[in-house]
């Protein structure tokens, strides 16, 4: 009572562990603090600023040509194992986003066939409402990329940071456009398994759009298993109990990610007031998200 926690945000699974741990529960990855954090019920933000000094290849990708079409020009954000740069399509001049792996999803053969299957899933999923393949390809040095269709706009997630909760008819428009491109990615067995506000794009157009299938599974006998025995894959705040159980999941692991989703949008922060992960996880398995009427 009284004690003065200090948390650092982990870049793998987006949540705040005490400054004292250095791997991630979740992801058994290594956490890299990024600055210290005092202990709240609200999930800290993750920090913005320059670069991080491992983003890949960073002065030698800005103003290449990448498969000999795309100029790089800036990049425009990384996380999730890669960095994706904005480019300029010397053929159509139009601008497009470049996404490669970092260094150390580069090093892992499973990760790197991760980033590999990404680009295949995204290329089978040809819906309004899923951010579009454009062409994929390998670098010199047999690194691969995937050019996705450049979006103007912001994340969900910047979104609720900068307004804060959203209201209801807003909120329910982002969750039927999200619901839509999951039924489209189900009928394909095709399970997301990282829905989250950093992963929903809200398009200066009005259109809402899902991104990132870094961590995707397909459904199918013939489809590969990439995820490790023992590993939980996804984003702790929004996983389904039978993924923390490292149960058998299906497609309802995105719908109950949808619906945390949408009580973040309605609440302003993530539904539950767990401070550590252990804490989280309990609060998943046992109690539940904070009711709707409590929370707003």
């Amino acid at each position: 009572m009284g004690q003065h926690l200090f948390y650092a945000r982990c870049r793998h699974c987006g949540y705040a562990h005490p400054i004292e741990e250095t791997v991630c529960k979740v992801t058994c990855a290594r956490i890299t603090p990024t600055r210290g954090l005092s202990s709240s019920r609200q999930i800290p933000a993750a920090p913005s600023g320059s670069a991080r000094s491992g983003s890949v290849r960073l002065a030698t990708l800005l103003g290449r040509i990448v498969g000999g079409k795309y100029r790089v020009l800036r990049e425009i954000g990384h996380g999730g194992g890669s960095t994706v740069y904005e480019c300029l399509d010397c053929k159509s001049g139009e601008r497009v986003a470049l996404k490669v792996p970092l260094d150390e999803t580069v090093s892992s053969e499973t990760d790197l066939r991760r980033f590999f299957q990404e680009a295949k899933v995204i290329g089978s999923l040809r819906h309004h409402n899923v951010c579009a393949l454009i062409d994929s390809g390998q670098l010199e040095n047999a690194v691969p990329y995937i050019v996705l269709e450049l979006l103007r706009g912001e994340s969900l997630d910047s979104r609720i940071t900068r307004k804060g909760p959203l209201e209801f008819e807003q909120a329910c428009t982002i969750g039927l456009s999200v619901l839509e491109a999951l039924a489209f990615t189900h009928e394909l067995k095709v399970i997301h398994r990282d829905i989250k506000p950093g992963n929903v794009f809200l398009c200066e157009d009005g259109q809402v759009k899902i991104l990132d299938f870094g961590i995707s599974r397909w459904l199918t006998l013939e489809g590969p298993r990439l995820t490790p025995a023992g590993r939980i894959m996804g984003t702790p705040v929004y996983l389904a109990p039978e993924q923390i159980r490292m149960e058998h999941v299906d497609g309802r692991v995105d719908i109950y990610a949808v619906g945390i989703v949408l009580q973040e949008c309605l609440f302003g922060r993530p539904p539950f007031a767990a401070q550590s992960l252990d804490e989280l996880l309990r609060e998943i398995l046992q109690v539940g998200p904070i009711p709707l009427r409590v929370g707003r």
